[in-house]
């Protein structure tokens, strides 16, 4: 098989410890591959599970004479001083753990790397800017960079006490926490592209421009009354129900039994799919999947679901879905790495993960080199003075992971 010009030129011109930043549907993968073909004798690919079994086949399917051997990131974390020694290593998503010194992967990792001499190692990964800075020094640090731990921190972060201000007088006893600096991510970008290539879609292929929309939903009336019956002292606990309260669930908690709400929400997600052959929901909660399977079941169009508790690989449940004229699918918004839905052009966002990183990657699963239809995101706001949903779409907007610590001292 043929590799893109774009691919190419990474293969002929990328240095041996470097990563490939590459924007998902660009073909990080046969490249890494091709790199190690060219540079290593053997090479040790590692990814998380839930695409394993895709690399394997990618591997097959692209390699020449270079001998892999391809680990999860949970085994290798686990096994990594049983693993023998290889010339290059390529670690796929690396933000998701490689994005984190402090991580028990991270630390497995540069173990191996400082006890074989590993001379080549390429990251990789769509979305390099997690909305932490930690995770640009964390990939130079991989990479072999020796950057100033304390200078950096003091760069890029902010300290910030939670709580009301104590009245005068009193001793200031409130938390504090660590926040990224705001207005930094240009600085954070020019560092990722000095420790790697950056390349978009629209880089290499004419790209339809994307349309992005939000539709306030009211407040439905079986909401308010749950809202109001099941407030809770606790801030974080009071959070996730109110959260879930917008989403049109509720989780048993071992007390009540589960409850699927009926709301407004529901009502324009049936009138999309009424009328339009090909759509993505993106749902946080499996609570919510289930209740959109139930609801959605009576048009009558094929239903298909991606989550964290299924069997079947999520390659191969989007490789279905691709293939029929018209058809739904569920998919939990932390499950945004590892499939294609490129004949699908229209994704409503039902409730969003709390995780910058989790939301660009789940909107890139519609992107395909040579598509011609432009795509669009609906996002259904629920619409209130303390909304959850309108916090977190606003913070994934900034490329800021959500903070619940944040809301909940900002509506104290």
């Amino acid at each position: 098989m043929k590799l893109y010009p774009h691919q190419e030129k990474a293969v002929n011109e990328t240095p041996a410890k470097w990563g490939l930043w590459f924007k998902m549907r660009v073909g990080k993968t046969a490249t890494a591959i091709r790199l190690a073909e060219k540079h290593a004798m053997s090479a040790l690919i590692i990814c998380p599970k839930s695409i394993k079994k895709q690399w394997e086949k990618e591997v097959e399917t692209w390699k020449l004479k270079c001998e892999f051997e391809v680990w999860s990131r949970e085994q290798f974390r686990i096994n990594y001083k049983k693993i023998k020694r290889h010339d290059a290593i390529v670690v796929d998503e690396v933000h998701t753990a490689g994005g984190n010194y402090k991580s028990q992967f991270f630390k497995a990792l540069e173990a191996y790397i400082d006890h074989h001499a590993v001379r080549y190692i390429w990251p990789l990964t769509g979305t390099p800017y997690t909305g932490n800075p930690w995770c640009v020094y964390s990939y130079a640090r991989l990479l072999g960079r020796k950057w100033d731990w304390y200078k950096f921190k003091m760069t890029f972060f902010d300290e910030v006490r939670l709580g009301r201000a104590p009245a005068p007088g009193q001793r200031d006893l409130r938390k504090r926490i660590t926040v990224p600096k705001k207005g930094m991510e240009a600085r954070l970008q020019e560092l990722l592209r000095s420790l790697g290539t950056v390349i978009d879609l629209k880089d290499i292929t004419e790209v339809m421009d994307d349309e992005d929309m939000v539709e306030n939903i009211s407040f439905g009336k079986e909401q308010k009354k749950l809202s109001d019956d099941f407030y809770d002292e606790n801030p974080i606990v009071n959070f996730t129900r109110q959260h879930q309260i917008e989403s049109g669930c509720l989780k048993s908690d071992g007390y009540v039994k589960d409850i699927k709400i009926r709301c407004p929400k529901d009502d324009r997600i049936v009138e999309i799919c009424s009328n339009t052959d090909k759509v993505v929901i993106v749902c946080k909660y499996l609570l919510q999947i289930e209740k959109y399977v139930e609801l959605l079941k009576l048009l009558g169009v094929p239903i298909f679901t991606i989550h964290g508790q299924q069997k079947e690989m999520a390659s191969e449940v989007a490789a279905k879905a691709e293939q029929e004229e018209r058809a739904i699918v569920i998919v939990q918004g932390d499950m945004g790495c590892g499939y294609s839905l490129a004949s699908f052009d229209t994704m409503i966002f039902a409730s969003m993960s709390f995780s910058f990183v989790s939301f660009d990657q789940v909107k890139s699963r519609m992107k395909a080199i040579g598509k011609k239809i432009a795509n669009c995101y609906i996002h259904l706001i629920t619409e209130g003075k303390n909304s959850i949903d309108r916090a977190v779409y606003e913070s994934v907007k900034r490329k800021e992971n959500f903070s619940i610590e944040l809301y909940n001292n900002n509506n104290i």
